[in-house]
Formats: structure tokens, C-alpha cells, sequence
């Protein structure tokens, strides 16, 4: 009996240490899109500057719309094709786009250019 209560012990901790794996490799998951979301950001201030010391404004602008739409597109292969069926997705899609909205308008502005105006439909509805 005794061996039977460590044995099934031993299979608890096992099964508590898979979960905490898997738990560890979402979460390191989550850290890669917080990297790329800050050190993106930063990446591009140099390179828009980079382009505009250079008197390169139209290359800025072009980058800068790059940059923008790879993101929208990243956020609509995550959320959108769910939001066509779900609207719980739908509104986090909307959210996100405009988090991304957000995160971009000093970039237009100082650009003086108009951010886009994305709304849930634009790639949902081709």
C-alpha cells in the first residue's frame, strides 16, 4: 500500500511538472510578441529617421505604411478569420487594430501623413 501512495505520487508530480512545461512554453511565446512589438517599434524610429536624414521622405513613408500593414495583417491572421464566425473574436480584433492604430499615429503624424482608418471588415470582407 505504501508503494502504491508514493507511486501514485510520483505520477502526480509528473503530470503537475508536464503542465508547467507546456505552461512555460506558452508563456515564452508571449515574451517573443512583446519583444517584437517594442524592439519593432524602436527599429523602425531608426530606420524612418535614417531615411529622412537622408532626404528620403518618400522611402520613410513607403516603410512606414510596410511596417503598418504587416502588422494589421499579422493581427487579422490571428483574430480575423475567427471574427467572421465569433463575435467575442470580432471585438478583440477590432481592439487589437485599434492598439495598432494607436501605437502608429505618431510615426504618421510626424510624417504628416493621415493614419489609415482600419475598420474590423477591411480584410474580412476581400
Amino acid at each position: 500500500m505504501e508503494y502504491l501512495a508514493t507511486f501514485l505520487l510520483y505520477i502526480g508530480i509528473g503530470i503537475l511538472l508536464i503542465i508547467l512545461f507546456i505552461k512555460i512554453w506558452i508563456m515564452t511565446n508571449d515574451v517573443k510578441e512583446l519583444k517584437n512589438h517594442f524592439v519593432i517599434g524602436g527599429k523602425l524610429v531608426d530606420k524612418i529617421n535614417l531615411l529622412i536624414l537622408m532626404g528620403e521622405n518618400e522611402k520613410a513613408k513607403d516603410l512606414l505604411r510596410q511596417y503598418f500593414y504587416k502588422e494589421v495583417y499579422k493581427c487579422y491572421q490571428k483574430d480575423g478569420g475567427n471574427a467572421l464566425t465569433n463575435e467575442v473574436y470580432m471585438k478583440k480584433y477590432q481592439e487589437n487594430l485599434d492598439l495598432i492604430e494607436k501605437k502608429y499615429t505618431p510615426f504618421f503624424e510626424s510624417l504628416g501623413m493621415d493614419v489609415p482608418n482600419l475598420q474590423h471588415n477591411d480584410f474580412l470582407n476581400p
